[in-house]
């Protein structure tokens, strides 16, 4: 009898449907934080078989900030959250995690809080001063850039009064060569104005020696206009003689003519 119930007794251990229990529970991922003033650290909440809302909050808001005030995890859908701390000054303060309504997928409460140490620190003077140095510019690069740029400025002007004075003789050389060409007086009026306002020079005693070649050229050529003018007033009073010799002439014979009619 004892044996029989021993083994109805072991069939029902067997046959029963046994429920395993879980471990869960929200743990964070540091215990302590080093931030440079300025600048941000992170540290993680994570949940484990568990489900509910966090607290998280600064004990001096002046050293150091957090993210966010609250968090909700479940490790089926969120499973953790990322919290970023500001260094505000330098300092060392604080960050608590409290656990304020937790539980276990086994419906078991979490209750409790974390504790993270967030130490705050200047920022290193190195990295700045070697930046400041290097991009600091030496007296010597600035005497050769003003140098260098007074250099360019005095041959860009240079470039330019050069210019100006080869397009002034350009001009120049196209009055000498017309008087050159037309032996005209005025044209060498002109041109003698222009070549005497330019400054002494080898371009500017050549032009003064071809305007003196071309103005003997010039007399000659007024003194044979001159001739030509007194040319022509002589042939215009021959030619007009003779029409009044012809004319008077044509008067004489049709008067006589006139004159045998009557008769």
């Amino acid at each position: 009898m004892k044996k029989l119930i021993g083994l109805l007794a072991l069939a029902v251990i067997l046959f029963l449907p046994i429920k395993a229990l879980a471990v869960g529970d929200v743990t964070v991922s540091a215990t302590s934080i080093t931030i440079t003033k300025g600048k941000t650290g992170v540290f993680k909440i994570n949940a484990n078989n568990a489900a509910g809302r966090v607290d998280i909050s600064s004990a001096n808001t002046a050293i150091a900030t957090v993210s966010t005030s609250s968090a909700f995890l479940d490790s089926g859908l969120a499973p953790s959250t990322t919290i970023t701390v500001s260094g505000k000054s330098v300092g060392t303060t604080t960050i608590k995690v409290n656990k304020t309504d937790v539980a276990t997928f086994d419906n078991e409460e979490k209750t409790g809080s974390y504790t993270i140490t967030v130490k705050v620190v200047e920022p290193e003077n190195t990295t700045t001063n070697t930046t400041t140095n290097s991009t600091k510019p030496s007296t010597t690069t600035k005497q050769s850039k003003s140098s260098s740029t007074k250099t360019t400025n005095t041959t860009t002007k240079d470039t330019k009064e050069d210019t100006e004075t080869a397009k002034d003789y350009s001009i120049v050389e196209l009055l000498v060569q017309r008087v050159e060409r037309t032996l005209n007086v005025h044209d060498y009026d002109v041109a003698l104005e222009i070549v005497t306002s330019l400054e002494n020079s080898d371009e500017k005693t050549a032009f003064m020696d071809r305007l003196s070649t071309v103005k003997p050229k010039l007399l000659s050529e007024e003194e044979k206009t001159c001739d030509c003018e007194t040319k022509d007033n002589n042939i215009w009073i021959i030619l007009s003689s003779i029409l009044l010799i012809i004319l008077i002439a044509e008067n004489g014979y049709l008067v006589f003519k006139h004159s045998m009619d009557d008769k």
